[in-house]
């Protein structure tokens, strides 16, 4: 989106869609929430669940996963069928 140049402008690209140049600022475009390579915050969140909190917590995330690799696997069993047996 921010794919025209426009000569003289500090950052050398326009939005094409509203003509304004992007912000200037030395800050990260999207704020996890945290600085550096370990989000603390997260950290101490997930440390102050109970077993059963964290257990729930993953549940979701391992059904999710679980379902995603049978799909992938139904893809690839039917991209593995001759031609004539996919009709």
């Amino acid at each position: 989106m921010w794919g025209a140049v426009r000569t003289g402008s500090v950052h050398g690209r326009v939005n094409s869609v509203t003509q304004r140049e992007p912000p200037c600022s030395d800050e990260p475009t999207t704020d996890l929430g945290h600085r550096g390579d370990v989000d603390r915050p997260q950290i101490e969140a997930l440390l102050r669940l109970t077993p059963t909190e964290r257990l729930r917590e993953h549940e979701g995330w391992r059904l999710f996963v679980k379902k995603a690799l049978a799909d992938a696997e139904l893809r690839r069993a039917t991209d593995r069928m001759p031609a004539s047996s996919a009709r």
